[in-house]
């Protein structure tokens, strides 16, 4: 039960930032920004508890970003029409 409150947290939060920067600012749709959350929370779940135990914190901090960056960017590609998504995705990630 402790995992699935651990999701819901980190879905919740997810969901929320991807949707100020995604849904209000770049006007992607509350079901992409709602199915992208949830994809990347599994993925980015998953790999936190594969790689944290097994490296340090900086390691699974930096696959971590690289993890986000490749399914959000993956993704909107797949979902959305024409944008500029490099630009949108550096923003997304340095905030």
């Amino acid at each position: 039960m402790n995992h699935m409150k651990l999701l819901a947290i980190k879905l919740a939060s997810c969901f929320v930032l991807l949707y100020l920067i995604l849904g209000f600012g770049y006007d992607v749709s509350f079901g992409n920004v709602l199915m992208i959350s949830v994809v990347l929370t599994l993925v980015s779940y998953l790999g936190d508890a594969f790689i944290l135990p097994r490296t340090n914190n900086t390691v699974a901090t930096i696959t971590d970003f690289i993890l986000a960056y490749v399914v959000i960017y993956f993704m909107l590609d797949m979902l959305t029409i024409g944008g500029d998504l490099l630009r949108l995705l550096l923003f997304q990630q340095l905030d």
